[in-house]
This record gives C-alpha cells, structure tokens and sequence, in this order.
C-alpha cells in the first residue's frame, strides 16, 4: 500500500494511521438513505492528533489570532434568509442572538429519535461559556474546547499547521483497521 503521507514538521503528540482500504457506507436497516451503497475508499497513511484540542490551546489560537467562532458572531437575518424559503418571516431581534445547543442529560429514558429532549439550544454558550453565560472554562485549560464549528477546527487546523482528517480517515482510524 502506498506510504505516501503528508509530511509535517512538528509531529509531536501525533500518530500515524497506517494506509488501507476501508469498506465505507450502509449495509442495514439502521443506516441512512445517504449512506448507501457500501464503496471502498483507498486510505494512504496519514497523522492524527493522540489528544483532543484543549481550551488551553484553543485558548492560544484566538488569542493569537483574535478569531472568533461561529457561536460567538453576531448572527445577520439577511445572510440567514438566504438559506430559508422565500418569505419566512424574520425571528424576533431578541432569538437572533449568538447561540449554540447544549447538552442536557436526562434522569429517565427519553425518545432516541428526539433530539430535542436533550440538546437545548441556549444563547451566550460558546466554548468559553460551554453550557451558557452562567458558565466558564477556569480551571479547565486541559479539558478537550467544546461549542465549536467544523469552520472553527478547520481553521485552527490551518493556524496549528495541521488539517482535519476526511470523513473516510476519520472513520478507518476510529475502527482502528477493524472491517466492520
């Protein structure tokens, strides 16, 4: 199998994932329609992050680069709308506020196929307020940051000198070479 993996400078805290075939797609009732059919994607060999991105390295990056993630800009009705049918009506100023939806666990069992009944979408969290205002990230430097977009890993990938793996490598590395 060919060998021919990017080559990084730091690869420190890394591991190499080892090149492959992975059998990707839905083979059962319990996958999705967009899912199918079951295909086989050639993996070359390529590195992944031993650890989670810490608030604390997170923390490094926006300060660094005065980024600002997805959950904490300013949300635009007009940039929204365009994603939306003609004519829906614009929400209220006070729901068009920077958001994101947090976890909340339940005590009972709940309705796998709802997940309202444990995500609430909740204004102000952001991965520095993870479960809302009322919340904070002190004392949790080495806690993996949460609240963040794919958009925002991407481009702390860019700033770290790194990328974020294909939906395919996230997979083969996850199964850890295991045909499933």
């Amino acid at each position: 199998m060919n060998q021919n993996f990017e080559t990084l400078d730091n690869t420190d805290g890394m591991s190499l994932i080892p090149s492959g075939i992975l059998s990707m797609g839905g083979d059962n009732e319990r996958a999705a329609a967009n899912e199918f059919s079951k295909h086989d994607v050639v993996i070359d060999s390529f590195y992944l992050d031993v650890n989670e991105v810490t608030n604390k390295e997170f923390s490094k990056f926006v300060s660094e680069t005065n980024y600002q993630t997805v959950a904490e800009r300013e949300i635009i009705w007009e940039e929204i709308a365009k994603q939306l049918p003609p004519g829906t009506p614009k929400l209220p100023d006070s729901l068009l506020a920077p958001d994101a939806f947090v976890f909340t666990g339940s005590d009972m069992p709940v309705n796998l196929n709802n997940q309202q009944l444990w995500w609430i979408w909740t204004i102000g969290a952001n991965w520095q307020n993870p479960s809302g205002p009322r919340s904070d990230i002190r004392d949790k430097g080495n806690h993996p940051v949460v609240q963040i977009a794919w958009e925002d890993a991407n481009s702390y990938c860019q700033w770290a000198g790194k990328r974020l793996p294909t939906e395919a490598e996230w997979e083969w590395a996850v199964r850890g070479g295991e045909k499933i």
